[in-house]
């Protein structure tokens, strides 16, 4: 359940767009990627093995406190494994075009726009908000909202 729920947030479109901004920003342009300027890594090919390992730290956790009662709040639920994925999923939704330089262009332009953390949080707010409202998994796993 909690699978198809992440997979859902995948497909968003502002997940998604991730694929299109880089992780390296202009570093690519002077140190190419094994010396072959083509080679790009996105922000949403970083950020899909930030929530594998994310997931595999929250399996070992899971693992380690399965002793534990159920009821032990030190006790890592599916749940919990669930979160740490979305959070490896989704920590750079915020960043625009060339990452960092992106930020220090709206300063330099004076424009009242928020950083990318900010912008990063209002959008995970959003992506929540749309997958609870549009998809039916989403409201039998969280009836109460997000």
């Amino acid at each position: 359940m909690l699978k198809s729920l992440l997979i859902s947030v995948y497909g968003h479109s502002y997940v998604q767009h991730l694929a299109h901004i880089t992780q390296l920003g202009t570093i690519g342009y002077i140190y190419p990627i094994n010396g072959d300027p083509h080679i790009s890594y996105s922000r949403l090919e970083h950020s899909m093995g930030v929530d594998a390992l994310a997931c595999r730290l929250g399996r070992r956790l899971q693992k380690m406190t399965t002793s534990l009662s159920p009821l032990d709040p030190r006790r890592i639920s599916d749940y919990h494994v669930f979160v740490l994925e979305l959070a490896g999923l989704l920590h750079d939704v915020g960043h625009g075009p060339l990452s960092h330089q992106f930020d220090l262009f709206l300063q330099r332009q004076e424009l009242s726009l928020p950083d990318h953390e900010t912008r990063g949080v209002r959008l995970v707010r959003y992506i929540l908000f749309d997958c609870w409202t549009t998809n039916q998994n989403w409201h039998n796993a969280f009836p109460f909202g997000i």
